[in-house]
């Protein structure tokens, strides 16, 4: 250890590592010292690479290298001093806070990525924390830094980083990943700082905001051809459903694109895609989803699910509540009966089946519209797999009913499940 410093407690590490805190005896500013344990050849490699892509970027949101020595053990380098990291301090409260650390963490990522360095362990265990204004990401020890001048030491067919943030390609050849890799795990610290939740703790991307769910699910595609190309390419696209949110703009430009669809004989692919984003932005607003869908040509209908069937998935959903939470006049349940058996015969999904079937059921026999009984009993014929059958069950126990209107021959065809609930619900009338 140089004398200006003198080492003290240790403070973290693990694997080849170890962290101690440690005093600059000049201004008694602390640090934090990182030093390698671990001495083998391949894990001198990679401290190596790590000090050296440390210290070739210069980021307010990159740890900063303030000394190291590499030429021989021990190997150590020292940093400024952290409280902890994200993993162990949980995620900043509020909606604000969470954008502005992670457009940190992104920002940081893509000064990386431009200064030729791809990190590949990105994760909350791996941003370390001071402040909602101080944060760094550090633990570059499995970096590829893209240098002519610099040895690679990745082989074809290495395998590394961490289950649940690093990309798929990076356990089948680490050697191959780029700057998409990086992006997938970003998608996943957005999960986490919307959640609190790693993956394997059951973080769903479906209880995000509909704006962040949209950016998480194309940044964590399988195909690294389907996520965002760039950082600065899912910053600005999260930016502007941001900005769709805030401004409370998404339900008028969605309702807005339903109108240019009644009257367009042929909708634009970009209109279709844009309606799909708008619908997960509007996934809170259940009154928007309903008044879209109930008027939506089965053409775009179909399309939309080719593009997007979790943004359909979201609408069916949406409207399902709404129309179960008040009362409607006869015509306009026909048109709820009309909408769910659009949904249910245009996709062939089962879980749209299943809540199609289920919503039309319960406004018919809510409001004694027997025109609407008779699209319900179609639906409820469709619901032939478990999967459509248990969707339906779930929506039907959710409202407290049962489709006590169906004969005792209809009901001997439905499926198991439902049988059971309408067994255990009600007597079935002849």
């Amino acid at each position: 250890m140089p004398e200006d410093f003198q080492i003290g407690d240790r403070i973290g590490g693990g694997g080849f590592g170890e962290v101690h805190e440690c005093v600059r005896l000049s201004d008694g500013i602390i640090f934090a010292r990182k030093t390698l344990v671990d001495n083998s050849e391949e894990t001198v490699r990679s401290f190596t690479s790590e000090v050296k892509a440390l210290s070739r970027l210069n980021h307010p949101h990159i740890v900063q290298v303030i000394h190291q020595s590499l030429s021989g053990a021990p190997y150590f380098y020292v940093m400024p001093r952290y409280k902890g990291s994200m993993a162990e301090f949980g995620v900043p409260s509020g909606k604000e806070n969470i954008a502005k650390v992670f457009r940190g963490i992104c920002e940081a990522i893509d000064y990386a990525h431009r200064s030729g360095v791809i990190h590949r362990d990105l994760k909350p265990h791996n941003v370390l924390v001071n402040s909602i204004d101080d944060f760094v990401v550090s633990d570059f020890g499995f970096c590829r830094i893209d240098d002519p001048n610099i040895t690679r030491y990745t082989r074809t067919g290495d395998q590394m980083g961490t289950q649940g943030y690093s990309a798929p390609e990076q356990f089948i050849d680490a050697k191959k990943c780029d700057a998409r890799s990086d992006i997938f795990a970003l998608g996943r610290i957005l999960l986490f700082l919307h959640t609190g939740l790693n993956v394997h703790q059951g973080a769903d991307v479906n209880t995000v905001p509909g704006h962040a769910a949209l950016v998480i699910t194309r940044a964590t595609q399988t195909d690294p051809t389907r996520r965002y190309q760039t950082v600065s390419e899912m910053t600005q696209h999260l930016k502007h459903l941001e900005t769709i949110a805030i401004e409370h703009g998404a339900p008028g430009q969605l309702l807005e694109l339903l109108e240019i669809f009644k009257v367009s004989g042929n909708a634009q692919v970009q209109d279709i895609k844009r309606t799909a984003e708008l619908i997960r932005v509007c996934r809170d607003n259940s009154d928007t989803l309903h008044d879209f869908m109930i008027d939506l040509r089965e053409d775009v209908f179909h399309r939309l699910y080719a593009i997007d069937p979790d943004a359909i998935r979201i609408l069916v959903t949406g409207f399902s509540e709404h129309s179960l939470s008040r009362g409607w006049s006869f015509g306009y349940t026909d048109k709820i009966g009309s909408a769910c058996h659009r949904a249910a015969v245009t996709t062939l999904d089962e879980n749209i089946t299943g809540i199609a079937a289920a919503t039309a059921a319960i406004v018919a026999q809510s409001h004694n519209r027997f025109a609407v009984m008779d699209i319900a009993r179609d639906l409820l014929g469709r619901c032939r797999t478990n999967r459509s059958a248990l969707a339906a069950v779930s929506v039907f126990n959710k409202w407290g009913c049962t489709p006590d209107f169906l004969s005792v021959t209809e009901f001997e065809r439905l499926h198991p499940a439902l049988m059971t609930l309408v067994h255990q619900g009600s007597e079935v009338q002849g």
